[in-house]
């Protein structure tokens, strides 16, 4: 195998193991703040709780934001780092090896852009559902059964957000259970790449 090969898989290998370390980040992050829990019937059912919600939806949002921010960097680098190994081939191997870079940093991107994309929209209707709850909190009961909402353009306003937050769950879930056999196919492949 050619140097500049070596050294476009060894690129590849760690921009890659680097994405799944801030995946995992991300995960961690998400995981310490309790988001189960943003929207349940016990937190909502007090002002305090549901301006504790709202506090955590807003940290999540910052986050995310600083998620993208790094995101948008590792891309820029490891495009970066590519192209300049990309120029040391004969032109003829270049457009080869572009073709088969851009698709997969299109996908990267494309991958990346629904999840931020997705995660707002989550945080964006969760924070309606505390308002919602804000609004007509003297008007909604809170029991054994769930919440119940004595006018019913509350309760579908309540429902309509609540489908929101679902779609979004069941996208994230195959978004990620795709993306991360995707990236462990990658990084067999690119193991199985470099000679021993």
């Amino acid at each position: 195998m050619h140097e500049i090969e070596l050294r476009l898989i060894a690129i590849a290998k760690r921009h890659a193991l680097v994405g799944m370390q801030a995946a995992q980040a991300l995960n961690d992050e998400q995981g310490k703040l309790q988001l189960e829990r943003v929207l349940s019937q016990e937190r909502l059912a007090s002002v305090a709780g549901t301006a504790q919600s709202r506090a955590t939806l807003e940290q999540l949002g910052e986050f995310m934001h600083m998620h993208k921010a790094a995101f948008e960097h590792l891309a820029l680098v490891c495009s970066t780092e590519l192209a300049e190994v990309l120029a040391e081939l004969p032109a003829h191997r270049q457009e080869e090896y572009r073709a088969g870079i851009v698709a997969s940093i299109n996908w990267q991107l494309g991958a990346q852009s629904l999840l931020y994309r997705n995660r707002e929209r989550w945080i964006a209707a969760a924070l309606d559902i505390c308002q919602l709850i804000d609004d007509c909190r003297h008007t909604v009961l809170f029991d054994d059964d769930g919440m119940g909402f004595a006018n019913d353009d509350d309760l579908e306003r309540f429902q309509a957000l609540f489908a929101i937050i679902e779609e979004v769950h069941q996208s994230e879930v195959a978004q990620l259970s795709e993306r991360h056999q995707r990236l462990t196919e990658s990084l067999a492949i690119l193991e199985q790449a470099v000679p021993a």
